[in-house]
């Protein structure tokens, strides 16, 4: 720990990382088929936000993918022409809708198909 900040004339330590502070990281993958796939982070009891830090995806066709939270609020979305292979980290993470699950989907038009997401709640 080493941030400092004052609320109400008490110094608090705050964490190096963000993820320090809540209730860690966590990982979710999925892997589909010619529906496509949705690889969904369900936001931890007690936690008010998910925030995402990283995304992997890959498939065999032209697809879209998108980071959506809650499901149909689009954060990012990327579009391919072909089979692809998509990793993407983010210095300062995707945030999620407040209270929400936030998910990673690859379209339907792809055969076979890989979702990864990384993260952490606060």
């Amino acid at each position: 720990m080493t941030g400092r900040a004052s609320c109400a004339g008490r110094t608090l330590a705050l964490p190096d990382r963000p993820d320090e502070f809540g209730y860690g990281p966590w990982d979710v993958t999925a892997t589909g088929t010619n529906a496509g796939v949705t690889a969904t982070h369900t936001i931890t009891s007690g936690a008010h936000t998910c925030y995402v830090t990283s995304v992997e995806c890959s498939g065999d066709a032209a697809a879209v993918v998108t980071v959506e939270s809650p499901s149909g609020t689009v954060l990012i979305q990327e579009r391919f022409a072909a089979a692809f292979t998509f990793n993407k980290d983010f210095d300062v993470p995707l945030v999620g809708a407040a209270g929400q699950n936030v998910l990673v989907k690859i379209s339907a038009s792809t055969a076979h198909c890989e979702a990864n997401m990384q993260g952490y709640d606060v």
